[in-house]
């Protein structure tokens, strides 16, 4: 700090933001007088400015806040003049990360929280060809994360320090998070930086805040929040957390309870009833206890949600849409600053639904994701090829579907005469990015891979079964867990089977005292059950079992992929009528969802040698 004394107490916070707000609606130079000159260049320039002239202390790039007696880290950022309102023009950059050394600290002592912890934010409105002594403030704030952002912002950072940790660096994306960022830091001349672990060098990052949780502090400031009431958050307060469960993990426990449901039943459960082409998302907003009309943590993070259809036959005929091309923009865009890299930079949550045999639609299961760096540069690719293309006014020679790469371009406008203007003044078809249906399967058939991993042992340990209790009880939330072979045949050998433990399911009010876990190996139920997955099961309780994904025993069984005389197969039986109100089953057939496995048909089937064990109810892990 400068040694002359300040216009404000250095050390109470409440000092220096009031003395910041005297610039509220003014300009530096309208405040400090016209005899101050532009004197810095490059990007943050006001900032610095600021620091020197209107604070009054040296420039500095140390790990400590710009104001270290009172904890306040210092911030300008850019607004812009939107329809909506103002909204921020960018993502706020913090502290540059340190590959070598942020892994080493806790959260706490964490680079960038004994930095940020903080902020002083001071918002301008941005304005091309202005100096930026001109530029007038428009919002002033102290701010402190509420509890519920920062521990979604913990867990960011966690997510980014893991990466470091495993020597991958160089694959940190800013779609691997909610709010806080991991944003590429410097332009195209920036050397790579050396990372912890590995002779591979990554691309310089920084921690930033996503500008739609920009949005969400200014849109508080103003007081536009409180008096929409637009958003609901999902988790009300950081209570409705179980211990270690991160927000992507509370919302996909959220869902669980729902796999394998119909939507009509899930429909029926929440009481909705609409035609609406928003059905799927109102639908999701109820099993996430959300009656607003947004999903606060959602739109806080930019989090892109989506649906997915599969065939019974587990195809996938729909590739993903996204906007428009805008002929006229896309040649004066950089792929840094594209719309293409800005969406797929992006969170999605993917919603994903199969029809069953009857061709009614199934929740499958949900997933977050994000890009991963490697598939971010075949679609830059993809994006120069289409700029090229636009530039070169070449409106016929788009990448198509069939060239099997992520993404293509075709046809979105309303019929053949919906068109759009050219740089040139022609008038060409609409066109629009689209993510390739092929890509998007192997997103999710690779979830599932990834799900089933994390149940099979590793170096001699099931970490599914790492955390398991000998004793509990389902009304404390937790399931036993069985060893599926000693489930089929305990009727035939009339004993009971032996409890490996118990294992704690987060939504306890699912939980049902006939229920419980046990593994499933075997490929010939996927993409339902993942070879080696831990499902939840029910015990059988009579009733129509058609179409219901089943545990049987019989002696007629032959399991040709587990040589057992067991199975876990989607049930279909034909019944015949003795008459003097009794039947038998004519035919039961036992049909695999992997449709690579044939059906195992049990014909004149009789009690003795036949019985359902339990219901499929979830895959858990």
């Amino acid at each position: 700090m400068n040694s002359t004394k300040l216009p404000y107490d250095k050390t109470s916070r409440e000092s220096i933001v009031k003395y910041a707000e005297n610039l509220l609606g003014k300009t530096l130079r309208k405040v400090l007088g016209t005899h101050i000159r532009q004197t810095y260049s490059g990007k943050g320039r006001l900032g610095q400015l600021l620091e020197k002239l209107y604070f009054q202390y040296d420039l500095n790039s140390v790990s400590m806040p710009d104001f270290p007696e009172a904890g306040l880290e210092l911030k300008t950022t850019p607004l812009k003049q939107t329809k909506n309102g103002l909204k921020s023009k960018e993502r706020l950059v913090l502290n540059i990360i340190n590959y070598l050394q942020e892994h080493k600290n806790t959260f706490e002592d964490s680079s960038f929280w004994k930095k940020n912890a903080r902020l002083l934010l001071m918002f301008y409105m941005h304005k091309d060809n202005v100096a930026d002594i001109d530029l007038v403030f428009k919002i002033v704030r102290q701010w402190d994360f509420p509890p519920e952002d920062l521990k979604i912002i913990k867990d960011d950072w966690h997510k980014i320090v893991n990466k470091i940790k495993n020597k991958q660096a160089h694959e940190l994306s800013e779609g691997d998070t909610l709010y806080l960022g991991a944003c590429t830091k410097g332009g195209k001349g920036t050397p790579l930086r050396q990372q912890y672990g590995t002779s591979q060098r990554a691309k310089q990052r920084a921690f930033s805040l996503k500008s739609k949780y920009i949005n969400f502090i200014i849109d508080d400031s103003l007081g536009k929040i409180k008096k929409t009431g637009e958003v609901e958050a999902v988790v009300k307060n950081v209570s409705g957390y179980v211990d270690h469960e991160t927000f992507e993990e509370h919302v996909i426990n959220k869902f669980s309870p729902y796999y394998g449901k119909l939507v009509s039943e899930i429909e029926h459960i929440f009481n909705i009833n609409t035609f609406s082409k928003a059905k799927l998302y109102i639908l999701a907003k109820a099993i996430l206890g959300v009656h607003g009309k947004k999903i606060e943590e959602f739109e806080k993070a930019d989090i892109k949600m989506k649906t997915i259809r599969f065939e019974k036959n587990g195809t996938l005929k729909e590739s993903m849409s996204f906007a428009q091309i805008k002929y006229e923009e896309i040649i004066q865009e950089g792929w840094e600053t594209s719309y293409w890299r800005n969406t797929l930079i992006k969170r999605f949550f993917f919603v994903v639904f199969q029809k069953n045999h009857q061709a009614k639609l199934e929740l499958k299961k949900v997933m977050f994701w994000g890009m991963p760096v490697k598939d971010l540069e075949i679609a830059k690719k993809f994006w120069l090829h289409t700029k090229k293309n636009i530039q070169e006014e070449d409106f016929k020679h788009f990448s198509k579907i069939s060239d099997n790469k992520l993404c293509h371009v075709r046809p979105k406008g309303r019929n053949s005469l919906d068109l759009m203007r050219t740089s040139s003044g022609q008038f060409e078809k609409k066109m629009c990015y689209w993510l390739n249906s092929s890509y998007i399967k192997k997103i999710i058939l690779q979830d599932d891979v990834a799900l089933n991993s994390l149940s099979r042992k590793s170096k001699g340990v099931d970490f599914f079964l790492s955390d398991v209790i000998p004793e509990a009880t389902i009304e404390q939330g937790y399931l036993p867990v069985y060893d599926l072979k000693a489930v089929a045949t305990v009727f035939e050998e009339q004993i009971t089977p032996s409890i490996k433990g118990w294992k704690h399911i987060p939504n306890k009010l699912y939980l049902k005292n006939n229920m419980f876990i046990a593994q499933v190996v075997g490929k010939s139920m996927e993409t339902t059950i993942p070879d080696g997955s831990y499902c939840i099961f029910r015990f059988d309780q009579g009733g129509s079992r058609n179409g219901k994904v089943v545990l049987v025993e019989s002696r007629q069984v032959a399991d040709l992929e587990t040589n057992q005389k067991f199975t876990v197969k989607r049930y279909r039986s034909e019944k015949e009528d003795l008459g003097d109100g009794q039947w038998r089953h004519k035919k039961i057939v036992l049909s695999p969802d992997n449709k690579a496995f044939e059906d195992i048909i049990l014909e004149n089937v009789t009690e003795d040698d036949f019985r359902v064990v339990a219901e499929f109810i979830a895959v858990v892990a």
